[in-house]
């Protein structure tokens, strides 16, 4: 093991690393390292966990970082490394956890031999996010884990999040009616069955002008049929709104991390929480 991390060390990775043929961790993170990334350390083919993280490196990958068959973890991230990431590194059968955001690399990252699925968020992290002002090309990264953009900002690719948040907004819609409706009821000392079925009042008799969710309380098919219309058609239009933040480039839904230079695991920054989003809703 070589951990030499957080120090203060400048100039070139001595390429004499390459030539310990026992080591299983290099870690020259955090210190002021520059150069390019020499091609000889990987000689070092027993290393499991190569950490460059956070230095000043130039250059592009090394095609010889796939000699590294027993790698685990490779974390490039917050360099100045330019040009195409190697498609060898979808040859590592063994590879774990990519990190290569915060560089000025391009063109199509490489699909990991991992499954996505089994992956964490912060396990496969390029700049693939929008926008991209600090790339001289567009990266495209189908299978990453996360996308960082150019103003530092992350997102987990993942597109169930999207969907499962909007389920859990149509959750809490459902439930606030439900409980506004169980409230008015008892109040009025009414069955909720009788109250919603039985009586058949004009809905016009209970519109209101600012709100056409009054029709609700109608007890009228017609009064039943606009207020549900409306309600499709407003989840419908919140729906499209949720697809296109996991898509655009000036929402604020997605970018919801920070990859920072001292810090394998990306952050949540978010700072919404279930108890404000119940009462944004109701």
């Amino acid at each position: 093991m070589m951990d030499l991390s957080r120090n203060a060390f400048e100039g070139n990775i001595p390429t004499g690393i390459g030539d310990l043929k026992k080591l299983t961790l290099l870690s020259l993170s955090e210190n002021s390292f520059d150069g390019s990334i020499p091609f000889e350390i990987f000689n070092a083919d027993g290393i499991e966990n190569l950490m460059l993280q956070s230095n000043s490196l130039a250059g592009g990958i090394p095609t010889e970082i796939a000699n590294l068959k027993d790698v685990k973890q490779i974390l490039l991230s917050h360099n100045n490394l330019r040009g195409l990431i190697p498609a060898e590194l979808g040859d590592l059968e063994k590879l774990e956890r990519l990190q290569l955001h915060r560089n000025q690399l391009h063109g199509i990252a490489p699909v990991l031999m991992k499954s996505k699925k089994d992956m964490g968020d912060s396990d496969y992290v390029t700049d693939c996010g929008n926008p991209n002002w600090h790339l001289q090309d567009p990266l495209i990264c189908d299978g990453c884990t996360m996308c960082c953009n150019s103003e530092e900002e992350c997102l987990v690719t993942d597109p169930n999040i999207m969907t499962n948040g909007l389920l859990f907004f149509i959750i809490i819609i459902v439930l606030v009616i439900c409980i506004l409706l169980f409230i008015f009821c008892v109040k009025k000392k009414k069955n909720v069955i009788t109250y919603l079925f039985v009586d058949d009042r004009d809905p016009e008799t209970v519109y209101s002008n600012d709100s056409i969710y009054c029709f609700i309380f109608s007890r009228n098919k017609r009064g039943y049929f606009i207020y549900f219309m409306t309600i499709a058609v407003q989840l419908s239009v919140f729906s499209t709104f949720l697809k296109s933040s996991e898509l655009r480039d000036d929402t604020d839904w997605k970018y919801s991390f920070k990859c920072l230079s001292n810090d394998i695991e990306c952050l949540v920054q978010r700072t919404d929480t279930p108890f404000g989003i119940f009462f944004f809703l109701s």
